[in-house]
């Protein structure tokens, strides 16, 4: 072999070299490490979910809210924060379920409207929603607790202490629509809106087999 392709070879094998020793290294995931959890549990109960909040079992939707905070938070504050974490979920599915039954009336009596609705019209149903998606929302039992502490392993090695916590609370489907009836007749809308409201819920409940 000639000087020329001696030195091609070896500058070759130089490069090839050089671009596996840049090729960084993965950073292996390292899972949480449970250093404590609620009395009297040696495991996660089967509700506890980081990545589902919302659980259709049946007739009976629940709700299950989950939050992080330093490990030397304390567990009861915590716990009230999971709390409304979960109740959360129900004013989002509230506000939801009015958005989707009113623009199904919308669309369903289209033809047999005079004319569109006015944005002062859209205005006010819009912050019915946001009202009536809140109301008595603090109400609703809270059917189980969960905390756990746990060891983390950030990025660059070093560790930290989190507080998990999970609240889960149910509600029947039949007793949605009641919930959503009753925040608008507590809202503090015109009599109007609410009325005109509270009759898309009962005319459309059953046209749109409750929420989806």
């Amino acid at each position: 072999m000639t000087r020329s392709l001696w030195s091609l070879a070896l500058l070759l094998g130089l490069c090839l070299f050089a671009a596996c020793a840049s090729v960084p290294k993965q950073t292996e995931v390292v899972a949480d490490k449970v250093v404590a959890r609620s009395e009297g549990l040696t495991a996660r109960p089967s509700w506890v979910s980081e990545n589902t909040s919302v659980v259709a079992h049946g007739d009976t939707f629940s709700f299950i809210g989950m939050v992080e905070t330093p490990g030397d938070s304390r567990v009861q504050m915590a716990l009230k924060a999971s709390d409304a974490a979960s109740r959360g979920q129900v004013a989002t599915m509230v506000a939801s379920d009015i958005t989707n039954i009113f623009q199904a009336a919308q669309s369903a009596h289209a033809v047999q409207s005079e004319g569109k609705r006015s944005s002062t019209e859209d205005q006010q149903v819009t912050s019915l929603i946001q009202e009536a998606s809140h109301v008595t929302l603090h109400q609703i039992d809270i059917r189980e607790r969960y905390w756990e502490k746990v060891v983390r392993t950030e990025s660059d090695g070093s560790e930290k202490v989190v507080l998990k916590t999970f609240s889960i609370l149910d509600i029947p489907k039949r007793d949605l629509k009641s919930l959503l009836l009753g925040a608008i007749g507590r809202s503090q809308q015109a009599e109007d809106s609410r009325l005109h409201l509270k009759s898309l819920v009962e005319r459309l409940w059953e046209e749109t087999e409750g929420p989806r």
